[in-house]
């Protein structure tokens, strides 16, 4: 890990304030550095004063990019978002290699990658003082101090770890979602360059299925047999925007958890040994209550399983209908859309109140420990009251002092709720973002990511070397392609075929042209060319994808704007008469132009639905 981060130093540049550029090279009349205003002595930094210097300068005026205090190359997430996504791109390859060895090479493979009330003391000795006829000024001082220096000490230390665990958060939340976006997007062919390099990987440029012409014996390994994910699912938004954050408040919660548990230990500890209370009793109460307390909370969690679940789908839906709404709208199918959304809506909600009042359950039993606490606190002094034989034995310092510590207690125990929820909430985002990446491929490894590295896969011998002929460019030779778009359809062979036998050769400089009826493939031979369909029979080659030569392809999908004709021809650009007649006269658009009411001023809607396929092609 060190070696990639001083290599990456090294390497790349990360950004740095040109001021601290020359603050280093600078000094002052003195002959010392010049320093920021926010780093001079050490109860700057301790009391965290800097802080509102920077919040009062900011508030008053605009900062420019160079006037901004330098980022700590630590908290930069151009350093630490690629070595994030390294790991996880190659969690993903040692999965693909150990679900492609079946179940006899498993067993031999290595498995893929899983996944203080010190005060009260204080305090206790000071109440004792107050009620002893003989006691020093200058000992209840010191003893007072001693409370307020311990207070303000644990505060200091808290807001240090508070700031530095805010920092982490900010990094994970960044580092998460940048990962899980560009893990998200879709690619299949020629996309991990550094594995070229790679003796197990296929680099073949006739790819072939049969067992005589095999590539590779890893169909994971071949960019031309290898699967391609679906189109980006709807959920992106969800676990690019949310769950992100939910994973990083993980690590928020932490620190509430030790903090309570520290003050609740050592709270009943010091009740029990210093202050004569039956502890045993409120030990018992509190940890019962707090049981319940969990169980709720967990229960809440639970539901957030299904909330994110009925969320997705809400997301999904709306996506359908919002992105279909034209067509909707021609069809009178408004009513339809909007009551898909809101019964989807409506499923959502209520687990929502449902969660309301689960939440509240968790803030009775709060109350419920806080009053039962305080009761037999006074109750076992009453006893004690009753049952002495001399009343100088009587201790009121202890009750008070108990008090005191069972409200240290419970200030951390109110956020037990909190912090616990905010832990679920980071175990199912976790889940959620680890099943989704567990269906993604390896895209840290792209053509043009400049952090590529390399990845730990199993050993597999290579594909015999072979060549083609000389200005050959695309060979399909009994060629079968099929729509393939997940791991484990890939490996179980249950992809749906769509062109079987294929013999198709085309040399450089030839033209061919592709006929057929509707719905005969000539869109999906077009796409087995370009490599977004899978080979399962026979053998291919094709010269611009083994070569990263460039293909230029217009699809028969495109994209209109609402507006007029040349407006979307023109798209924003300055409109020259002899440029635009050149342009409509190549692309055969004249004779259209001039059957239309009012030209190429006509307007059409979005998509341009009013056109005919090849009339939107060629706008």
């Amino acid at each position: 890990m060190e070696e990639e981060r001083a290599t990456l130093e090294k390497k790349y540049h990360f950004w740095e304030s040109e001021v601290e550029l020359v603050r280093k090279k600078t000094l002052a009349p003195d002959g010392k550095k010049f320093r920021y205003f926010d780093d001079k002595g050490i109860f700057n930094f301790v009391f965290m004063a800097w802080m509102s210097k920077w919040v009062k300068a900011t508030a008053k005026d605009y900062f420019d990019p160079y006037r901004i205090h330098p980022l700590p190359l630590a908290d930069q997430i151009l350093k630490w978002q690629p070595i994030f996504s390294k790991h996880v791109s190659d969690g993903i390859a040692s999965l693909e290699a150990f679900e492609y060895m079946g179940k006899d090479g498993r067993k031999k493979a290595p498995k893929p990658v899983k996944y203080i009330l010190c005060r009260a003391i204080f305090l206790h000795k000071l109440l004792g003082l107050l009620s002893d006829k003989k006691f020093k000024l200058i000992t209840l001082l010191s003893l007072a101090f001693s409370i307020i220096a311990i207070e303000l000490f644990k505060e200091i230390c808290m807001d240090h770890i508070n700031y530095y665990v805010q920092r982490l958060s900010f990094i994970m939340d960044s580092a998460v979602r940048l990962t899980v976006f560009q893990h998200g997007l879709c690619y299949r062919r020629g996309n991990f360059t550094n594995l070229h390099s790679r003796e197990d990987y296929c680099k073949s440029i006739i790819h072939g299925c049969s067992r005589e012409e095999v590539c590779a014996d890893n169909p994971l390994l071949c960019p031309v047999r290898r699967y391609k994910n679906s189109d980006v699912t709807p959920k992106i938004y969800a676990l690019t925007l949310n769950d992100p954050f939910y994973i990083s408040l993980f690590v928020e919660c932490i620190s509430g958890f030790i903090e309570f548990l520290t003050a609740f230990i050592y709270g009943i500890i010091l009740m029990s040994s210093q202050f004569n209370v039956k502890a045993l009793t409120i030990l018992i109460m509190s940890l019962s209550l707090v049981v319940c307390m969990f169980i709720v909370e967990i229960l809440n969690g639970f539901l957030l399983k299904y909330y994110f679940g009925v969320r997705d789908y809400r997301i999904t839906k709306t996506f359908e209908v919002i992105s279909n709404l034209p067509l909707i709208q021609k069809m009178s199918l408004d009513d339809t859309g909007h009551n898909t959304i809101t019964e989807t809506r409506d499923d959502e909600l209520l687990l929502v109140i449902i969660r309301f009042f689960l939440s509240l359950l968790s803030k009775v039993i709060f109350t419920a420990i806080t009053c039962l606490d305080v009761i037999i606190l006074v109750t076992d002094f009453v006893s004690q009251v009753k049952d002495a034989t001399n009343v100088e034995s009587i201790d009121p310092s202890g009750l008070l002092a108990s008090i005191f510590v069972i409200m240290k207690i419970l200030g951390p125990l109110y956020m037990v709720p909190i912090h616990l929820r905010l832990m679920l909430f980071g175990i199912n985002a976790f889940k959620r973002v680890e099943a989704f990446l567990r269906t993604c491929s390896p895209n840290f490894y792209l053509q043009d990511n400049k952090f590529t590295g390399n990845a730990t896969l199993p050993e597999i011998g290579p594909g015999k070397d072979k060549s083609i002929p000389k200005g050959l460019m695309v060979m399909f030779k009994q060629a079968s392609f099929a729509w393939v778009n997940s791991r484990k359809d890939l490996l179980d062979n249950t992809g749906t075929t769509c062109l079987r036998d294929l013999d198709f050769v085309l040399n450089t400089g030839d033209l061919a042209i592709i006929t057929g009826a509707q719905g005969s493939g000539k869109s999906n031979f077009i796409k087995a060319i370009l490599g977004d369909m899978t080979l399962v029979e026979g053998s291919m080659a094709a010269l611009p994808l083994s070569t990263n030569m460039p293909i230029f392809y217009a699809s028969q999908d495109v994209w209109l704007q609402k507006g007029t004709i040349r407006a979307n021809i023109t798209f924003g650009h300055r409109f020259d008469e002899d440029i635009y007649k050149t342009v409509i006269k190549t692309v055969e658009l004249e004779h259209d132009i001039s059957t239309w009411e009012g030209g190429d001023m006509r307007k059409i809607s979005e998509h341009g639905y009013s056109l005919s396929g090849g009339q939107r092609v060629r706008v």
